[in-house]
């Protein structure tokens, strides 16, 4: 199954409006754009990080070079990842409750971050997915960039529709 959890509802007292309109939406809090949103305001706020380049522009801030700092372990920018990816992980933990996937697909630029990203999404499930879901769950980037969610629904007519049992979409 394909689905967009990116406009569930994650934190409704947050102020993050998304693009949708809503506040404390998934996307609002965990995407790109609010991973450097976040690095941005923290440092407005005189929070002390490698990310703090005398003549930098604050628009320069982006999620890849607030993984970069994190990967070279500047210690605002692990905390602004890992607070993402632990509520990426609480929404998937919640929607293997409903659906129960054979695996889980990221996608987007983010999951360009690797294990720094994957790693406390995978530690979140773990804790919050209840037991008869979570196991043998696979947790892995999608590889088909863009085309992922297209890809996703044409495996969900293929299974469902016409019925061809096509095991779970296998990404590569």
């Amino acid at each position: 199954m394909s689905g967009e959890i990116g406009h569930a509802t994650m934190d409704p007292a947050s102020e993050a409006v998304c693009e949708c309109g809503n506040r404390g939406c998934l996307e609002a809090l965990s995407s790109g754009h609010a991973i450097a949103t976040a690095a941005r305001q923290a440092l407005a706020a005189g929070e002390p990080s490698a990310l703090a380049c005398p003549g930098m522009a604050a628009a320069e801030i982006s999620a890849e070079r607030v993984a970069q700092a994190a990967a070279q372990g500047d210690a605002l920018a692990q905390r602004i990842f890992r607070q993402a990816a632990e509520r990426i992980g609480l929404a998937i933990a919640c929607m293997m409750s409903v659906f129960n996937p054979e695996a889980v697909f990221i996608g987007g630029g983010v999951a360009r971050a690797g294990d720094l990203l994957f790693d406390p999404i995978r530690r979140v499930v773990e804790q919050r997915a209840i037991d008869r879901v979570r196991h043998g769950v696979a947790i892995l980037p999608a590889s088909h960039g863009s085309r992922s969610a297209a890809v996703g629904a044409l495996a969900l007519i293929l299974n469902e529709i016409l019925h061809l049992n096509i095991p779970a979409c296998r990404e590569g």
